[in-house]
C-alpha cells in the first residue's frame, strides 16, 4: 500500500457567502429533518410532507432490508435508505441509531445540447421536487402491503416476470447471478423511469433504471449492502458525455443536534490500494452523539465496485468523480446544469477545515462538514437502446480497522460474484397464540439440508430461539465483548444435532454451538402475559466449516426487524384466550387397505386447519425405502412428497397446522391385544385359554370356529378337530396339521385328538400356491402367583383359578399387526375451527385490561403510544366507548385488520377520541355488540 495522505481541509463547492454562512449557522440545535425543512423554507419551498408515500404514485412500493447488521428502507422510485416513518441505515439493527439521510442513483448527460441530471434524491438542489424517478408496474406483486419485490418474500413477487428481468432462478426469482440464481440472503429488484406522467423531472433523459439491492446475513458480509444498476437509454437520441453514479449524504450519526455536522472523511483511490480503492469513508470527530451515544459511533463508507465500460477492449472507466460539499451547498445549486457540472468535476481532494465554518459549537474534535458527496463515472455516450451497468456498496464498521476489513471483504465478495459463506436457509416459522403461552413450529426444510454454495458443504447444526418484548429492539440477555460492545443475545432455547459438536466455537468466542440435545421443531413458551406483543426469531445456525484450507466461523440467521411478513424466521404474537364460542377443528382419519397402522396426528395450529380432505398414499415398492405422499384436494397437488418418516418423527412437515405421525410396524406379527375369544353370536366368551402363535407370519387375520361340523387335519389324517380355521382376510378356510403334539399329550389317544397346547399348523392357498403360514396354539393357562416365602422365591398356582375350555359356538380370533404396503392409504378429512357457537353468555367474559388504567400499561412498547385492551371478545364485534354522561368517545370495529387488532379475542385502544384528541381521566362506559350473539355493557377507569 502506498503512503496515505490525510488531507485536513474540505472542498466546499459554490460558496454562497453570507447566505450559506447564515444557513449553516442557523442549524444550531436542529435535527437533520428540522434542518431540511428550514432549507426548504429559505428557498421558498413548502415544508416536506410527513408521508412516506406521495399521494397518487400508485406503484410505489417499499422494501425493508434487515437480514444483515444494516437495517434500511428503500423504495422502487430509486430512493435508497430514506424514510420518514422507519429507521433506515440503522446500524447495528436494534440500536436505534441511523447513519444516512438520503442516497440515490444519479445519472447526468447532454441531450439535445442541454445538460440534464436525473436522480431520486431529497433536497439535492433548489428545483428538485422530491425525486425524478417513478416505478414501472409489473415488477412486483402489485399489492402495496407486499412491498418491493424481494427474494426472501415470495408474496412480493410478480405473477409473471417481465422479459427484461430474465433469466429467472430456480426458486422463481430473478437473482443477481448470471443464471438468475439468488446470491444474497435478501435481494430486491425494481424498475424506474424519469419520463412518465407522474415523474417530476421537467427535462428527462429518457432513461430506464433497473435496480438491485443485495444483502447478506453471513458474518463475513453482514456489514455491507450492495446496489447494482442497469441504465438504459429508452429515448430516440444519443445521450452524450453521460455520467452515472450515486449521491449520498452519510452522517455519523444522523441522530442528535448537529451530530451530522462534525464528520471527517477520507478517500482511498485505486492507486493507493487496489483492494480498498474507490472508497470514501467518514467518521465522527469526537466519537459521540449527545443524548444518543457516549462513545463508539460507527464508521461508514461508500465503495464503487463496478463502473461502465468504454473503449475497444471494454475496460472499466473507473471512478472519475468525487465531489464533496456540505448539505447546504448541494441544496443551493441553482439548476440541473450546475449539478451536472459537479457530476463531471473529477475527483477533488477532501478539505476538513479546522474549525469548519458550519460548526456552531467550535468545540475541539468536532470540526468537519456535513459530508454530502457525489460519486460518478464517465463520460461516455449512451445510444438509444444501449445499457450500462454500475455497482456500489455501503459498508459499516465499529471502528476504522473493522470498517477497512469489511471494505476489503466487500470487494472480495463482489469479485467472487457475490459468493460468500452463509448460514443455513432460515426456517419458515409459524406461531399460535394461546392462553398465557405461545407455540412456535417450523419444518426441517429448507434449513437442515441447505448447502452453503461458498463452501459446498451442509454444515447445519441447530436452532436458536430468541424472544423480544420491545418489537425487535433487543432480543433478551445481551452478550458483550471486552469493550462492553453488544455482540449478540442469549437465546431462550437452543437445540442441536447429537453429533459431538458442542460448546463454544474455537473461531468465535461468543458463539455457542450447543449441547448435543437433538433437534426439535416445536417450542412452547409459557408463563406469558396475555395481551402483550412478543416477537420470536428462530435462527438456524451451522457449525465451523472450511473453504479450501481457510476456516469459516459458525453463522446463524438474522433476527429480522419486521415480524409481520409470512414465510420467514421472525414472528409477532399476542397471547390470549380463545374468542367467544370457539370450537376446535375436527380431524377424522379413515384407513383403506389391510394395514393395522393407525394414522395419528398432532394439532399444532388450530387456526390453520381448513375445510379440506387429504389423501395419504404409501409407496413400498422399494423395500429399503418406504415413503408416503400427501395430496391436498383443495390445492389439487401434492403437499408432501415421498416422506420417509414412519417412526412418528416430530420433524415430519406440517400441513395446514397438522403434523402427521405415522408409526409403522416393523414386521407382520401376532397382535395379542386385539386377539381373544368371542361367541359366534358376537357376545363375549367365557373361555380363558391363552392364545399364542408360531410359524411364518403373513398379513392375514383368522378365526378358529368351534362348531359341530369341525374339520379333519391333513396331518395326521386321522385327527378329528372340533373346529375350523378360517382366513377372514381372504374369506377362505385353511387346512390344519398337527406336526408337533403338545408335550402334555402322553397317550396315543391324546396324540390322535386335539388337546390344550397342540401347535396347529396352517396350510392355505396363497397366490395360487399352497403355503405353510401361521401356527396357532390354544392352551389352558392357570394364573400363576409369584411370591416370597421365608426369603425363597416360590411360584404357586392360584387355587381359585377355574379352567374354562372352549365350547361349541366359541371363536378364537387371531389378529396380526400389518405394516404399511403400497395397497394401503388414508383419507384425512378436516373441518376448520369455528366461533359459530358463541352465545350472549360468552360476552360476560369480556374484560378491560388494565382497569383502572393508571398512567401506563404493560402493553405499551413505545413511550409515545398508549394502549388499553379489551379481552375475550367475539371474533367480530363493535365496541363503543362513552363518557359517564353518555357522550360518544370512540368506536372500535374489532375484526382482522382493524387498527387495534391484537388477535381474534383482543382489541386495543390508543386512548384517543374519534376526533383525534387524547382522552381525559375519568370513568368510561363501553358497549360491545356482536351481530347474532348479543350485547354487553361495562365500565372502566382512566387515572392520569
Amino acid at each position: 500500500m502506498s503512503k496515505r495522505v490525510f488531507l485536513l481541509s474540505a472542498v466546499i463547492f459554490f460558496i454562497l457567502g453570507l447566505q450559506a454562512s447564515v444557513l449553516s449557522q442557523s442549524s444550531a440545535g436542529m435535527t437533520k429533518w428540522e434542518y431540511y425543512n428550514k432549507l426548504r423554507q429559505e428557498y421558498n419551498q413548502a415544508p416536506a410532507k410527513s408521508l412516506a408515500k406521495p399521494a397518487g404514485f400508485e406503484d410505489r412500493k417499499y422494501g425493508r432490508f434487515d437480514v444483515g447488521k444494516i437495517g434500511l428502507e428503500i423504495n422502487n422510485a430509486n430512493v435508497l435508505g430514506y424514510s420518514r416513518e422507519m429507521l433506515t441505515f440503522e446500524y447495528p439493527i436494534g440500536s436505534g441509531i441511523t447513519y444516512q439521510w438520503c442516497q440515490t442513483p444519479i445519472i447526468g448527460g447532454i441531450l439535445n445540447g442541454e445538460k440534464r441530471v436525473s436522480n431520486g434524491g431529497r433536497g439535492i438542489y433548489q428545483l428538485l421536487n422530491e425525486g425524478h424517478f417513478e416505478p414501472l408496474p409489473g415488477y412486483d406483486s402489485g399489492i402495496g402491503e407486499n412491498g418491493l419485490a424481494m427474494s426472501n418474500k415470495p408474496n412480493s413477487w410478480a405473477s409473471d416476470w417481465p422479459a427484461d428481468v430474465y433469466p429467472i432462478g430456480s426458486d422463481g426469482f430473478p437473482g443477481v447471478q448470471p443464471d438468475g440464481e439468488v446470491a444474497g440472503d435478501a435481494e430486491g429488484i425494481w424498475m424506474a423511469v424519469d419520463d412518465c406522467d407522474d415523474c417530476q423531472q421537467i427535462t428527462p433523459l429518457h432513461i430506464k433504471t433497473y435496480g438491485r439491492a443485495i444483502q447478506f446475513s453471513s458474518i463475513l458480509a453482514e456489514n455491507m449492502i450492495v446496489f447494482k444498476y442497469y441504465v438504459t437509454n429508452t429515448g430516440v437520441d444519443t445521450i452524450y458525455d453521460c455520467y452515472v453514479g450515486v449521491h449520498t449524504d452519510m452522517d455519523c450519526p444522523e441522530e442528535g443536534n448537529n451530530e451530522w455536522e462534525d464528520d471527517y472523511g477520507y478517500y482511498i483511490s485505486t492507486e493507493e490500494d487496489s483492494l480498498l480503492g474507490n472508497f470514501l469513508y467518514i467518521w465522527d470527530g469526537d466519537d459521540k452523539a449527545e443524548g444518543y451515544l457516549e462513545k463508539d459511533v460507527a464508521w461508514q463508507g461508500l465503495k464503487m465496485l463496478e463502473t461502465p465500460k468504454k473503449g475497444p477492449n471494454g475496460e472499466e472507466l473507473g471512478m472519475t468523480t468525487l465531489a464533496i460539499a456540505t448539505y447546504t451547498d448541494f441544496y443551493a445549486l441553482p439548476d440541473q446544469p450546475a449539478l451536472y457540472d459537479q457530476l463531471a468535476s473529477g475527483i477533488k481532494p477532501i478539505d476538513n477545515v479546522t474549525p469548519h465554518p458550519g460548526d456552531w459549537t467550535q468545540t475541539p474534535n468536532t470540526y468537519g462538514p456535513d459530508i454530502t458527496s457525489l460519486h460518478g463515472s464517465g463520460p461516455f455516450n449512451l445510444a438509444p437502446g444501449e445499457t450500462v451497468t454500475y455497482t456500489f456498496a455501503n459498508v459499516f464498521g465499529t471502528d476504522k480497522a473493522h470498517l477497512l476489513a469489511n471494505a476489503a471483504l466487500c470487494q472480495t465478495v463482489y469479485d467472487l460474484e457475490y459468493r460468500t459463506a452463509k448460514p443455513p436457509e432460515q426456517p419458515n416459522v409459524r406461531v399460535v397464540a394461546g392462553d398465557q403461552q405461545v407455540t412456535l413450529y417450523w419444518d426441517p426444510e429448507p434449513s437442515e439440508s441447505s448447502i452453503d454454495e461458498f463452501t459446498g458443504n451442509n454444515a447445519f447444526e441447530g436452532y436458536k430461539i430468541y424472544r423480544s418484548t420491545d418489537r425487535g429492539l433487543s432480543w433478551g440477555k445481551p452478550i458483550t465483548n471486552a469493550r462492553g460492545s453488544l455482540v449478540g443475545y442469549v437465546p431462550i432455547a437452543q437445540c442441536d444435532l447429537d453429533n459431538g459438536v458442542t460448546g463454544v466455537s474455537t473461531l468465535d468466542p461468543y458463539f455457542y454451538l450447543g449441547d448435543d440435545t437433538g433437534l426439535f421443531h416445536k417450542f412452547v413458551d409459557r408463563n406469558l402475559k396475555n395481551g402483550v406483543e412478543y416477537w420470536y426469531a428462530v435462527c438456524a445456525y451451522d457449525r465451523e466449516d472450511v473453504w479450501g484450507i481457510l476456516p469459516v466461523p459458525p453463522m446463524e440467521n438474522s433476527r429480522l426487524s419486521v415480524a409481520h411478513y409470512p414465510g420467514d424466521n421472525t414472528v409477532a404474537v399476542v397471547p390470549q384466550k380463545k374468542p367467544a364460542g370457539f370450537a376446535f377443528p375436527e380431524i377424522q382419519p379413515t384407513t383403506f387397505g389391510p394395514t393395522t397402522v393407525e394414522l395419528l396426528w398432532e394439532l399444532l395450529d388450530e387456526n390453520a386447519v381448513k375445510d379440506n380432505a387429504y389423501t395419504i398414499t404409501i409407496d413400498a415398492s422399494v423395500t429399503t425405502r418406504k415413503t408416503f405422499s400427501v395430496y391436498d384436494s383443495l390445492l389439487d397437488k401434492l403437499v408432501i412428497e415421498e416422506c420417509p418418516n414412519f417412526r412418528g418423527e416430530e420433524d415430519t412437515p406440517t400441513i395446514d397446522g397438522i403434523k402427521l405421525l405415522i408409526v409403522d410396524e416393523t414386521s407382520v406379527m401376532f397382535d395379542p391385544d386385539r386377539s381373544g375369544w368371542i361367541k359366534a353370536t358376537g357376545e363375549a366368551s367365557n373361555c380363558n385359554w391363552k392364545l399364542s402363535t408360531a410359524g411364518v407370519p403373513v398379513p392375514y387375520d383368522y378365526e378358529v370356529r368351534f362348531n359341530a361340523a369341525g374339520d379333519t387335519a391333513f396331518y395326521p389324517p386321522t385327527m378329528i378337530l372340533p373346529f375350523q380355521i378360517w382366513n377372514i382376510t381372504l374369506n377362505q378356510q385353511a387346512d390344519v396339521a398337527n406336526f408337533t403334539p403338545s408335550p402334555t399329550d402322553t397317550t396315543p389317544e391324546m396324540r390322535a385328538t386335539w388337546t390344550s397346547g397342540d401347535i396347529m399348523q396352517i396350510r392355505e392357498l396363497i397366490d395360487g400356491r399352497g403355503k405353510l403360514t401361521w401356527a396357532f396354539i390354544m392352551a389352558s393357562d392357570p394364573v400363576m402367583i409369584d411370591t416370597t416365602i421365608n426369603e425363597v422365591d416360590t411360584t404357586v398356582v392360584d387355587p381359585n383359578w377355574v379352567d374354562v375350555p372352549p365350547q361349541e359356538g366359541d371363536i378364537a380370533q387371531f389378529f396380526s399387526k400389518k405394516p404399511l404396503t403400497s395397497a394401503d392409504s388414508y383419507l384425512l378429512r378436516t373441518s376448520k375451527a369455528s366461533t359459530a357457537g358463541a352465545t350472549e353468555k360468552d360476552l360476560d367474559r369480556i374484560q378491560v385490561i388494565p382497569n383502572p388504567y393508571i398512567v401506563t400499561s404493560s402493553y405499551e412498547t413505545l413511550p409515545w403510544i398508549k394502549e388499553l385492551q379489551f379481552h375475550n371478545l367475539p371474533e367480530v364485534c363493535d365496541i363503543k366507548i362513552f363518557t359517564i354522561s353518555g357522550e360518544l368517545v370512540q368506536v372500535l370495529h374489532h375484526h382482522p385488520g382493524s387498527n387495534g387488532y391484537r388477535g381474534p379475542a383482543v382489541e386495543a385502544w390508543n386512548l384517543w377520541t374519534y376526533n383525534e384528541q387524547e382522552v381525559a381521566f375519568g370513568v368510561y362506559i363501553y358497549h360491545v355488540k356482536a351481530e347474532g350473539i348479543g350485547e354487553k355493557l361495562g365500565k372502566f377507569a382512566i387515572i392520569k
